[in-house]
């Protein structure tokens, strides 16, 4: 057994879900486990939604890696975890669960018409202009929109994380949504 997972290489793991899928599962686990629970919670505030979710994250990484061979596993395990947390947050909203406003919610305000925010874009039109948009945003604001848009952490998360002040942070989202609504207008995405 290696005593560091940081020593286990990603494509080693890759190679495992074809080989021994059980072990690959255990140092996906160890290695990015943590991190994928948080990004679920940080959606599903309920603790049971969030430890199913991630007992489906697991089930989902065992009979998707073999088949997608993913160049990034830890892009790949964020993707497939956030994916599960908002299909949960789909079906309790659809189900009238009153379930709390969520970070996907404030962002779909500013881009409403574009469809199924949960729904993968590989290869649309709308993903290739969030990206631009992303790129031409200096690093700090980049990295507070997808903190925010993408791992759903919370001002204060942020403000603690990053030595910034709340307000800050928050004036920074706020202006970087009225930017992104204008950007795809802009480029006829809504």
């Amino acid at each position: 057994m290696i005593n560091n997972i940081d020593e286990i290489s990603d494509d080693l793991i890759i190679n495992l879900y074809n080989n021994d899928p059980e072990k690959a599962i255990k140092y996906t686990e160890n290695k990015y486990g943590r991190l994928c629970r948080k990004l679920i919670s940080n959606f599903l505030r309920v603790p049971e939604d969030a430890e199913e979710c991630y007992n489906d994250f697991l089930l989902n990484m065992w009979k998707s890696v073999p088949l997608k061979q993913p160049d990034n596993l830890k892009a790949f395990s964020c993707k497939v975890a956030r994916n599960h947390a908002m299909k949960k947050l789909e079906y309790d909203h659809s189900h009238k669960r009153n379930y709390p406003k969520t970070s996907f919610d404030e962002l779909s305000e500013y881009i409403s018409d574009v469809g199924n925010a949960e729904e993968e874009y590989d290869g649309n039109y709308l993903k290739e202009q969030i990206n631009a948009f992303l790129s031409g945003l200096p690093e700090l604001e980049r990295r507070v929109f997808v903190k925010r848009f993408f791992f759903g952490e919370s001002v204060k998360e942020m403000s603690k994380n990053l030595g910034i002040a709340s307000f800050r942070i928050s004036n920074m989202i706020f202006k970087t949504k009225k930017q992104l609504h204008a950007f795809l207008e802009k480029n006829n995405c809504i």
